[in-house]
């Protein structure tokens, strides 16, 4: 992320301060410290300085639905109809992710309403639509370590970790966020492929609002569960294979680490006509004992191949090497691959697309790194995005 530009002026000042408390209103973290300088010209160059994937700060407020930050970046130079290497505005990401009062200030500062291509406010029309056996919505949550995904099949929605609930007018799947308001009604089962945390209730809240969803837990750490208002759960095992309202689940155990040595589950879901392969934190160095373990589990798997899609992490929250994901890739046979744990500092994504790309698999990943909500339509022998 590029440097907010500070000065000895007030005006600068004002900027700096005002712009610290609006990005704390985002998902996304906080910009490094700045660098020093005086001009106004030096701000406005730093203000559009192109970032990865062509965006600037513009496009990164737009993707967070932080109109404030918008108004600030504007009134200082930001320029409101630059585009990023996707040919995309900040008003494009702003109306595709559902961020109607975003949306709306750019429209008012002056914001090009030719480059809208499609609008998301409220329930995602997808959730009702009838699908086919084999096909799938699928909806980047960026959950716990920057991963998961929710994926609507023909009768079930499938949510891989992400767990907090978001009541909040604009919060949606066309953003990232689980909204009881926009799920109500589905057939939710949600796989967690992670130790969920403490003894945090608020990690079960969408069940008070939807009592009836499945929960499929890799771990969970809780000192005593019998005093916490947990919802019924399956605490997944290794290596096993069992049903849960209609959809089979086999699982591994994820042998990547994530912060603090974190492991978990990955879950391969058969539901609908769809198989996914959900890895969860199952990578690998291109240490040759890694390796050796890494192919072990996918071996557990093949008897389910062919799969449909593949959900793998990039290097960042964990150290992953790509080059063993090709073993999966012989191995399972998916249809196509989608990224998840990139951001918007480093170029994991188009990295990791350059060493799948020996298998001639189709690899997508959420637009700009970081487009929390970035929705993809699979129809096995179709593929669209």
């Amino acid at each position: 992320m590029k440097h907010f530009v500070t000065s000895t002026s007030i005006i600068c000042l004002t900027f700096q301060l005002t712009a610290s408390s609006l990005w704390a209103q985002s998902p996304f973290p906080p910009p490094p410290p700045p660098p020093q300088t005086s001009t106004t010209s030096n701000m406005q160059s730093a203000i559009n300085q192109k970032l990865s994937y062509g965006n600037t700060d513009i496009h990164l407020a737009a993707l967070s639905g932080t109109a404030d930050l918008i108004r600030s970046l504007v009134e200082h130079g930001a320029d409101i109809n630059v585009v990023n290497e996707y040919n995309h505005t900040a008003l494009y990401y702003a109306t595709k992710h559902g961020y109607r009062a975003t949306a709306d200030t750019l429209i008012a500062l002056g914001a090009n309403k030719n480059t809208i291509v499609e609008t998301n406010y409220g329930k995602a029309h997808q959730l009702s639509v009838p699908l086919k056996e084999g096909e799938a919505y699928i909806w980047y949550l960026g959950g716990f370590y920057g991963a998961g995904y929710a994926v609507k099949t023909k009768e079930h929605l499938l949510i891989f970790d992400k767990t907090l609930s978001n009541e909040s007018l604009e919060a949606g799947l066309a953003n990232g966020q689980l909204n009881p308001n926009e799920l109500t009604g589905q057939k939710i089962t949600m796989l967690i492929s992670i130790e969920l945390p403490y003894d945090d209730p608020h990690q079960f809240e969408l069940s008070k609002k939807i009592p009836d969803i499945n929960w499929v837990l890799a771990k969970l750490n809780v000192s005593d569960p019998d005093k916490m208002d947990l919802p019924p759960y399956r605490l997944a095992q290794p290596h096993e294979s069992f049903s849960v309202d209609g959809i089979k689940v086999h699982t591994i155990p994820a042998m990547g680490q994530g912060n603090a040595g974190e492991k978990g589950m990955g879950y391969l879901v058969e539901c609908d006509g769809v198989k996914i392969f959900y890895a969860g934190l199952h990578a690998s160095s291109n240490e040759a004992s890694q390796i050796e373990k890494y192919q072990k589990e996918i071996d557990f798997l093949k008897p389910y191949r062919s799969i449909d899609i593949a959900m793998l992490f990039t290097d960042g929250h964990l150290t992953v090497a790509y080059e063993p994901y090709l073993y999966l890739l012989d191995q399972l046979a998916p249809k196509v691959v989608y990224l998840m744990g990139g951001d918007y500092v480093n170029d994991q994504y188009p990295i990791c697309v350059g060493v799948l790309k020996a298998r001639n698999i189709p690899v997508k990943f959420p637009e700009g790194g970081i487009a929390f909500g970035e929705r993809f339509h699979y129809l096995r022998d179709s593929l669209q995005k």
